[in-house]
């Protein structure tokens, strides 16, 4: 159910949307940024372990478990893995439109 909203709380809620927006395009615009200087970290450590205020370094793992095929293979119906699923959660999420 929506809450009843007041002109005044409204024109709140108007300028804290707004504020999110201007915020999360700086975040957006940062966030490329530091993907490019992380590339460019990358690249001139020639793939050497490095450091300089920050580490560098490559860091390798297995790849995930295909459950799904797992069971298939094991022929096995997928709905035993429920039986290992943790606490259900939830959360908020604010996109753009």
């Amino acid at each position: 159910m929506q809450p009843k909203i007041n002109d005044f709380h409204l024109e709140q809620y108007k300028a804290l949307c707004e504020e999110w927006l201007s915020a999360s395009t700086q975040l957006f615009e940062l966030e490329a940024y530091v993907a490019s200087l992380r590339s460019e970290i990358i690249s001139q450590s020639g793939g050497e372990r490095m450091e300089y205020g920050v580490t560098v370094q490559q860091v390798n793992s297995k790849g995930k478990v295909d459950y799904k095929g797992a069971c298939s293979f094991l022929k096995v119906d997928d709905s035993i893995l429920d039986a290992f699923r943790g606490e259900p959660s939830s959360y908020w999420k604010i996109t753009r439109y």
